[in-house]
């Protein structure tokens, strides 16, 4: 089971795909990849449209990172970059149906 944790917490595997191969309970494979490698179900949240002023904040953030980088060189590799964005041409968000 460790090994199918391992795999499903590099993306390689689903936990629907690990509970179907070992046979284990729903409850129990969520148990196990939230004990074992801290996984949880990601959820959508409906957030406001940027702003204007919103380029300041990520011009700092870059800002930031890049003298991370400077400090330590292996800084970019313990981070963890996602797509989080969800967009609907209405936008709306169903976020009761939006865990992935």
């Amino acid at each position: 089971m460790e090994e199918l944790a391992a795999e499903t917490s590099t993306g390689n595997r689903s936990a629907r795909e690990a509970r179907r191969i070992t046979g284990i309970p729903e409850s129990s494979t969520r148990r196990i990849l939230h004990g074992i490698v801290n996984l949880y179900p990601y959820k959508i949240q409906a957030l406001h449209q940027l702003l204007p002023a919103d380029f300041d904040e990520k011009q700092n953030f870059a800002t930031w990172a890049l003298a991370q980088m400077e400090r330590d060189p292996q800084w970019l590799l313990n981070v963890l970059w996602t797509d989080e964005g969800h967009f609907s041409l209405h936008g709306d968000v169903n976020t009761q149906n939006s865990r992935i």
